[in-house]
């Protein structure tokens, strides 16, 4: 939605009435320390106040400050006196990238899906990973598990499975094997689908794949067949929308 603000004059001192223009909300966000956030098309704001001229697309809390990521890589941290300052710029030397998605690791780490595929920011040490093995090109949705795990949804059939591994991230493709004639026993889903629950197994419906269950043991997923009660336990097609709590 676009946001606007108005000071409204009196027409009898000669005041007149101004309109201000302050850009499409992109997110609302309060930080770690009580900060209320908007990112605009046209700037970003803190606590109704403009902090810059610059416009951003994720905000992120690591290592105890307050870190905002651009669409085209650039990466900002708000630094003293409600200061916001370059930090880095995750495509230097690289241009018509693009960041998908972000998340913190560890509490001092950005993960950043981007068209190259999975980058990892340290915000301690400024050092910068990237996943080389292909598996992570073009991530749209990442999502890290208790573990540090992080699963990568891209194009691609099926997930990528990172861990970090000293000075690079290591990488795995998994995808749910299930032979043409018991297909319509799983359920798919347009969209891909990830949930750890309380024992911390991880739920997911890969790209082209069904919904399965991830064997620590084996390190594979494992296709599971999802019944409802009021299907008379039938198995449920097709998920169109899900959420975790």
């Amino acid at each position: 939605d676009d946001i606007h603000y108005r000071i409204v004059g009196h027409p009898e001192k000669g005041d007149i009435t101004e309109h201000h223009f302050l850009g499409k909300m992109k997110k609302a966000f309060c930080d770690a320390k009580g900060r209320e956030w908007c990112l605009t098309s046209e700037a970003t704001y803190i606590d109704g106040k403009k902090a810059c001229d610059e416009s951003y697309e994720y905000i992120l809390d690591a290592s105890g400050k307050t870190w905002l990521i651009a669409t085209d890589g650039r990466i900002s941290v708000l630094a003293g006196k409600g200061k916001i300052e370059s930090a880095e710029d995750l495509f230097d030397g690289f241009s018509l990238q693009t960041v998908y998605c972000a998340e913190v690791l560890r509490q001092n780490m950005l993960v950043v899906g981007t068209t190259t595929g999975l980058l990892i920011y340290n915000t301690k040490t400024g050092r910068i990973l990237s996943e080389q093995e292909g598996n992570t090109s073009g991530t749209l949705k990442l999502h890290i598990d208790r573990k540090g795990r992080i699963w990568c949804f891209n194009n691609m059939p099926g997930v990528a499975l990172c861990e970090i591994s000293g000075e690079r991230i290591s990488s795995c493709r998994l995808n749910t094997v299930v032979p043409p004639a018991l297909s319509s026993q799983y359920t798919i889903s347009d969209q891909p689908v990830f949930h750890e629950d309380n024992n911390g197994t991880v739920w997911t419906i890969p790209v082209s794949g069904v919904f399965s269950y991830y064997d620590e043991e084996q390190g594979v997923l494992v296709p599971y067949s999802l019944e409802s009660a009021s299907l008379r336990y039938h198995h449920l097609p097709k998920v169109r929308r899900s959420f975790s709590d």
